[in-house]
């Protein structure tokens, strides 16, 4: 049996799918997986493990804790889901935060990831130039069985769920024009729920029900979703080199509760969805995404016929035992020893370090956010990560 400890900064929903594939489903191929946060990481759980798999590694303390595994002897894989060496000035880019990540790849075997752009970028810096495709893994049952036809009703249920900053403006750009303008030819025909965020809709709740809900951790988010039985969900995304790099955790979070996706005609969407047949792709503009509405607002035969056929190819293609075998064969070392093991030397004043690090970058991202978005933006974020801790 092989032991794999996955090591994160930040509980993000990257990890809880993560977690949630792996404590379930690695017991059966002689695997034991064991989580810790990074600063909850000590010498003795390298020690444990037989391969470390580094979740978005992009600062000092992970690259340190990465450089010290490998000469105790431990196999390395690095994940990423962002490009986190190439952010948008939207974001505070760091330079320790990019060194870091450099150097944690350079002290790794594999690279896994989720986009063909991320892969071409960073896989040359890894040890052996090793890369891994993976999927999110949907389990039997977490598939919601809706029977569309009891639930037919008048008005039709938008959502859109995101986080805040860079999607609320990307919403307000692209979407609110085109919700306006279905408004007025549909009032009172659609409600509109938000998750998460809280975009200036400023007169359109004259036409149309708008409900705000706070952001919650995602099982919660999942159980709610199934129980509120929502017809469309709204996806814009840019059309950037940052954007390709994300994953489409949209299309599966809304196919998950039977909830056909408004998306935005760009990647990734456009690898997984098929216009008019599993959602809806949207030119960014407010015309195409204007007519997408409408039609899932008009035609309800064709709304649930891509809701089911949405989830049967999530049902076909991102089942555990697929993706699992698929992922064992692509790195046997998951499950297969891979050779002797040195104990691995204290880093714990590392972490004094990494602390101090952090201190200085909420100083920097504070001037940061004050400075682009005013001082409103910082007490949200503020607020917002308060709930989360």
């Amino acid at each position: 049996m092989n032991n794999v400890l996955f090591i994160y900064e930040n509980e993000i929903p990257t990890v809880s799918i993560t977690r949630n594939f792996w404590g379930n489903i690695s017991k059966e191929y002689g695997i034991l997986s064991k989580f810790i946060m990074l600063s909850d990481v000590q010498s003795s759980d390298i020690d444990w493990c037989d391969v470390l798999v580094m979740i978005r590694p992009n600062n000092v303390y992970a690259w340190r804790i990465a450089a010290l595994s490998r000469k105790s002897g431990c196999f390395i894989i690095t994940t990423c889901d962002d490009d986190l060496l190439h952010l948008p000035k939207t974001h505070p880019d760091l330079y320790w935060r990019r060194k870091g990540l450099i150097k944690a790849l350079n002290n790794s075997n594999v690279f896994m990831t989720t986009s063909r752009h991320l892969m071409e970028q960073m896989l040359g810096y890894t040890i052996d130039k090793r890369g891994v495709y993976v999927d999110t893994v949907v389990k039997y049952g977490e598939l919601l069985e809706r029977d569309y036809e009891t639930e037919k009703r008048d008005m039709v249920r938008f959502v859109y769920a995101a986080g805040g900053g860079q999607h609320e403006v990307l919403f307000e750009q692209i979407v609110l024009p085109a919700l306006r303008k279905a408004a007025a030819c549909y009032p009172g025909k659609f409600s509109l729920t938000f998750i998460s965020v809280h975009p200036n809709c400023e007169g359109l709740e004259k036409s149309i029900p708008i409900t705000y809900i706070e952001g919650m951790p995602l099982l919660e988010y999942r159980k709610f979703m199934d129980e509120q039985k929502f017809d469309v969900g709204i996806a814009p995304l840019e059309d950037s080199p940052f954007a390709k790099c994300k994953y489409f955790n949209k299309y599966l979070e809304y196919t998950l509760s039977g909830v056909v996706g408004v998306y935005s005609n760009v990647e990734p969407y456009t690898y997984v969805v098929t216009d008019g047949d599993n959602g809806y792709l949207a030119d960014n503009n407010d015309i195409s995404w204007e007519e997408k509405l409408k039609i899932a607002i008009e035609d309800s035969s064709l709304r649930i016929a891509c809701a089911r056929n949405a989830q049967k190819h999530v049902r076909d293609n991102f089942n555990e035992q697929v993706l699992m075998e698929r992922l064992l064969s692509e790195v046997p070392e998951l499950y297969k020893k891979t050779g002797e093991r040195n104990p691995c030397r204290n880093f714990s004043h590392w972490r004094i370090y990494y602390r101090f690090l952090k201190c200085v970058e909420y100083i920097f991202k504070s001037f940061f956010y004050m400075k682009n978005e005013g001082m409103n933006s910082v007490v949200k974020r503020a607020v917002a990560r308060l709930k989360r801790s």
